[in-house]
């Protein structure tokens, strides 16, 4: 692995190749992404790259949650520094074990 790559498991869940294409959108330049999602398994993959993602130059990272007058906007960007990289780092195993799939 060279000093610009970035291991990223391959999975076959769909949701999961939101992260290559969004270090693949970082990389072209763009500062902000707004990921459209429901599902907490993205949340969760959201949060635990989020280091990686910044460390690339991505400034502002969203997801858009819900549906209706529940519509909210979720800063990642905000949320995943204040939890900490530890807990960013174990909330993906951790997510595994509750079921929540």
């Amino acid at each position: 692995m060279d000093g610009n790559s970035v291991e990223i498991p391959e999975v076959e869940e769909a949701y999961a190749r939101i992260i290559p294409h969004a270090l693949h959108s970082v990389r072209s330049g763009m500062q902000r992404i707004v990921v459209l999602s429901g599902d907490t398994n993205v949340f969760v993959l959201l949060v635990h790259y989020w280091d990686i993602l910044s460390s690339e130059r991505l400034r502002e990272l969203w997801i858009r949650a819900g549906v209706g007058d529940s519509t909210r906007y979720i800063p990642v960007h905000i949320l995943a520094p204040r939890i900490g990289k530890k807990l960013c780092y174990l909330l993906p195993p951790v997510h595994t074990l509750t079921g929540c799939d």
